[in-house]
C-alpha cells in the first residue's frame, strides 16, 4: 500500500528533477528556436511549423493510446503479464506508426497543395513521414520508463539530449546556409536520436527486450487504450486544429507567428507537467488500494504547487505580451501578442484544475475522457471555422482557450462524480483570492501593447517579492511542505532549523 507522505515526497522529488530538466530544455530550445526563427523568413518558419505539427500529431495518434495503457497497466501487473503489457504495446504501436508514415509519404502533395495551398510543404512532409515511427518510439519508451517510476530517462532524453542536439543541428544549418528542406530535416533529427536512446532506457527499466516468458496482452491493451486513442486523436486534432486552419485560411507566415504565441503560452504548463509525470501510475496504485483520501491529498498538492508556480508567469504574459515576445523571438512575431494573452488564460485554467485526465485514466474511466475530448474537439473546430476568418490569430487563440477550459471542466466534474476528488483546497484558494485585487490593479496600470523593459523588470522583482509574502501570510504553506522539509533534512543530513521555524510559523 502506497503511503501518502512517501507519495508526496516522491512527487516533489521527481517534480524538482523534471522541472529543472524542463527549464534547461526550454532554455536550450529557446536558443535553437530563436536561431531558426531569425535565420528563416516568416513563411519558411511557418512551413516547418506546419510540418512539425503533422509529425507530432500523427506520431502520437498512430500508437493508438498504448502509451497511456502502459503507464496505467504496467504498475498493476507483474511477471509475464507486466512483460506482456510493454511488448504488446510496442508491437502494435510501432506497426501502426510505420503504416501511418507510409500513407503520409504517399499523400504528401495532396496534403500540402490541396489543403494548405503550400507547395513548399510537400517535401518537408515526405521527410517527416519517415520520422513518424521514431516519434511513436519516443512516446512509447518515455511512457515505459514513467510506468517503471524512472524520472532520469526523461531528463536525459527530452531535457538534455534532444534540445542540445537540436541546437547544434540548427546552428549548423544556419552557418552552412542550408535551404528549407535541409533545415527542416536537421530540426527534427533529434527525434531519431531521442527515440533510440529512450528505447535503451526502457529496455533497462523493464523486460521489454529480454527473452523471458511473457503473456500477450493485445486485446486487453487495446480494450483499455482504444478509448484513449480516440480521445488522444481528437485531443491532438483539437490542440492543433488552430494551426491547421490558420494554414488553410491564412498565409503560412501567420502559422509561424501563431506558433511563437503558442510556444510562449505553453510555458505556463511546464511546472504542472513536471509534477504530473508520475501522476497516473501513482493514482492508479491509490485507486487499486481503495484509498481515495490519499488520492485526493496528492491530487490537491500537485494542483496547488503548479498553480502557485504558474501564476507569476501568467501575469508576466498578460501584462507584457509584446515585451515577452520581443525578448525571446524578436519583433517579427509581435503580431501574436493578443493571441498569446488569450492562450495564457486557457493554459492557466488547465493548470488550476489539476491532472483530471490522469485521474480519470488511473481509475479506468477512459470512456469519459473520450466523450469529453470529443465534445471539446467538435466545439474547437466549429469555433475555429467561425472565428479565424473574422478575428484571425486572436480567433484561433480564443477557440483554443475556450475549448481547453470546457474540456477541463467536463473532466473535473466527471472525476468528482466518480471518486469525489477536486483540486480546490483551502490553502490554494486563500492566496489566489488575496492576490486577485493586486493582479487587477497591475493590469489597469500597465499598457500591454508597448515594449517596456523597465516596467517589466520592476514587475518581476517587486511582484515576485510581494507574491511570496501573500502565499505565506494567506496560508499557502501546509503540512505537505513541512513534511517535504523534514525529508530533505533526513535525506541529506543537514539542519534546516531556521527554514523549519519559518515554514512552521506560516503553516499553523
Amino acid at each position: 500500500m502506497v503511503e501518502v507522505d512517501e507519495a508526496i515526497r516522491n512527487v516533489a522529488k521527481s517534480g524538482v528533477i523534471l522541472f529543472t530538466g524542463t527549464v534547461i530544455e526550454l532554455f536550450i530550445s529557446f536558443i535553437g528556436k530563436v536561431i531558426l526563427a531569425q535565420y528563416l523568413d516568416v513563411r519558411n518558419f511557418g512551413v516547418i511549423s506546419l510540418g512539425l505539427t503533422v509529425l507530432t500529431v500523427l506520431g502520437a495518434v498512430s500508437i493508438l493510446g498504448l502509451d497511456d495503457g502502459i503507464t496505467r497497466n504496467y504498475p498493476r501487473s507483474s511477471g509475464p503479464e507486466a512483460t506482456g503489457v510493454v511488448k504488446s504495446a510496442y508491437a502494435m504501436g510501432i506497426g501502426t506508426a510505420l503504416a501511418t508514415g507510409g500513407v503520409v509519404f504517399l499523400l504528401a502533395e495532396v496534403i500540402a497543395v490541396g489543403f494548405f495551398n503550400e507547395p513548399r510543404l510537400t517535401n518537408v512532409l515526405r521527410v517527416y513521414a519517415a520520422l513518424i515511427p521514431f516519434a511513436a518510439l519516443l512516446r512509447l519508451s518515455i511512457s515505459t520508463t514513467q510506468a517503471a517510476n524512472r524520472s532520469l530517462p526523461k531528463f536525459v532524453v527530452r531535457n538534455l539530449t534532444m534540445p542540445i542536439s537540436r541546437l547544434i543541428f540548427v546552428a549548423a544549418a544556419a552557418i552552412a546556409g542550408l535551404g528549407l528542406l535541409g533545415t527542416a530535416f536537421l530540426y527534427v533529427l533529434p527525434m531519431v536520436i531521442g527515440g533510440v536512446l529512450a528505447l535503451y532506457f526502457a529496455a533497462k527499466s523493464t523486460p521489454l527486450l529480454s527473452r523471458v516468458e511473457w503473456r500477450p496482452k493485445y486485446v486487453d491493451q487495446l480494450r483499455f487504450s482504444l478509448p484513449l486513442m480516440i480521445a488522444s486523436s481528437i485531443s491532438f486534432i483539437m490542440g492543433n486544429a488552430d494551426t491547421f486552419l490558420i494554414g488553410y485560411f491564412m498565409p503560412s507566415a501567420a502559422v509561424g507567428t501563431y506558433n511563437i504565441a503558442y510556444t510562449l503560452g505553453n510555458l505556463l504548463t511546464v511546472f504542472f507537467t513536471s509534477l504530473s509525470f508520475f501522476a497516473v501510475p501513482l493514482f492508479s496504485q491509490f485507486h487499486d488500494d481503495g484509498d481515495m483520501q490519499q488520492f485526493s491529498d496528492v491530487f490537491q498538492a500537485i494542483s496547488k504547487w503548479a498553480t502557485f508556480a504558474t501564476l507569476p508567469v501568467f501575469l508576466s504574459v498578460i501584462l507584457f505580451p509584446v515585451t515577452v515576445i520581443m525578448l525571446t523571438f524578436g519583433g517579427k512575431y509581435t503580431d501574436g501578442a493578443l493571441a498569446l494573452q488569450i492562450l495564457a488564460v486557457g493554459f492557466l485554467v488547465n493548470v488550476a484544475v489539476g491532472d483530471v485526465r490522469g485521474g480519470l485514466t488511473s481509475v479506468g474511466n477512459t470512456t469519459m475522457v473520450m466523450y469529453g475530448t470529443t465534445i471539446a474537439a467538435v466545439a474547437n473546430i466549429a469555433l475555429n471555422l467561425v472565428l479565424i476568418p473574422r478575428f484571425e490569430l486572436a480567433g484561433a487563440a480564443l477557440s483554443t482557450a475556450v475549448t481547453l477550459s470546457l474540456l477541463n471542466l467536463i473532466l473535473l466534474v466527471s472525476l468528482y462524480r466518480e471518486i469525489g476528488v477536486h483540486p480546490f483546497a483551502t490553502d490554494l484558494l486563500r492566496p489566489l483570492v488575496t492576490v486577485a485585487p493586486v493582479a487587477l490593479g497591475l493590469y489597469y496600470w500597465t499598457d500591454p501593447y508597448t515594449v517596456s523593459l523597465q516596467s517589466f523588470a520592476i514587475f518581476v522583482v517587486g511582484f515576485g517579492t510581494m507574491y511570496l509574502g501573500i502565499i505565506l501570510y494567506a496560508g499557502g504553506i501546509g503540512d505537505e511542505e513541512v513534511m517535504i522539509l523534514n525529508s530533505i533534512e533526513v535525506r541529506f543530513g543537514i539542519n534546516l532549523c531556521w527554514s523549519r521555524l519559518f515554514i512552521l510559523r506560516f503553516s499553523e
